[in-house]
């Protein structure tokens, strides 16, 4: 919760608001609106006549609570879902059952997130509301809703020269943490963009190696089968060696027979020729014989 403090001739007001610039804008017009003495529309002081009124009859006005101001703060580590009765952890981005109230909210913190639970304790332990019930000029906050105060408890007079003073550590705080959490969330995205790449490069280094393995796969196949090849010429060239080695052996075998006949053939032809000649020697013989009784 914010609160607006304005300086009007040394008297201090302080405003509780809500976080959020139109109701912020509303409360500091109706403010300037009170303190120059001009009527203010009735979405500016409907929330504040009612207060001016429990001051002045003296009623005791409700203060807020640390509880109330830890329960309003936990919704800086949660987010609302549209269209969905759930509200959105920023912390774990888990989604939270949320109706109307916030004790869900407040069990989830306790239990998931212990430490920022104990800092939000610690927070609202730090800054109790102040209550001056003896400052004449007090204006206590009858709801957590209340943006502008009464004019009747403004004194009427031109705005001072001093500044107006607006105490935005909660929203600083809120949005410091809405950095972090999209500084985590921009880290995140970034390593989840290096995680992806790498994958893909992993990926096509896969397929990389599936293709240099397929390729390695297919050439020791044809290796194989050259080999195969080879073998078999390998061995149809030593039968065809053996076939013509036996062959050789057969022709030789063959060539040493006709040899030999051919040795027989002379033998047999130098027989027959000395045959032959003994057979014309005796003739010649004979013949003489055969003469020398004629004579």
């Amino acid at each position: 919760m914010k609160k607006v403090t304005v300086m009007m001739d040394e008297q201090q007001v302080e405003v509780p608001a809500e976080v959020g610039d139109a109701e912020m804008d509303g409360a500091i017009r109706g403010i300037l609106c009170a303190a120059a003495g001009e009527p203010a529309t009735e979405g500016e002081v409907s929330g504040c006549e009612g207060e001016g009124r429990g001051t002045q009859e003296g009623s005791p006005a409700p203060t807020q609570t640390p509880t109330s101001r830890k329960w309003s703060a936990v919704w800086v580590h949660y987010r609302k879902v549209d269209q969905e009765k759930k509200a959105l952890c920023l912390l774990c981005m888990e989604k939270i059952q949320h109706q109307s109230s916030t004790s869900n909210l407040i069990r989830h913190l306790q239990n998931k997130h212990p430490a920022e639970y104990a800092q939000l304790e610690e927070h609202s332990q730090k800054r109790p509301p102040k209550r001056k019930s003896e400052d004449p000029d007090y204006v206590p906050a009858t709801s957590p809703k209340t943006r502008t105060v009464t004019p009747s408890r403004i004194v009427p007079s031109q705005l001072s020269s001093s500044l107006t003073v607006v105490d935005w550590s909660d929203g600083r705080r809120i949005l410091e943490r809405e950095r972090e959490l999209t500084e985590a969330l921009r880290r995140v995205q970034q390593e989840e963009g290096r995680s992806l790449q790498q994958q893909r490069d992993l990926m096509q280094q896969i397929r990389e190696l599936d293709a240099e393995r397929r390729a390695l796969q297919n050439q020791k196949r044809e290796q194989e089968d050259e080999h195969h090849r080879l073998k078999r010429e390998k061995e149809e060239l030593e039968t065809t060696r053996m076939e013509l080695h036996k062959e050789k052996e057969e022709l030789q075998k063959e060539r040493d027979e006709l040899f030999k006949a051919k040795e027989e053939f002379r033998k047999e032809k130098e027989e027959l020729e000395r045959q032959r000649q003994e057979i014309h020697r005796e003739g010649h013989i004979q013949g003489q014989v055969s003469e020398f009784y004629n004579c």
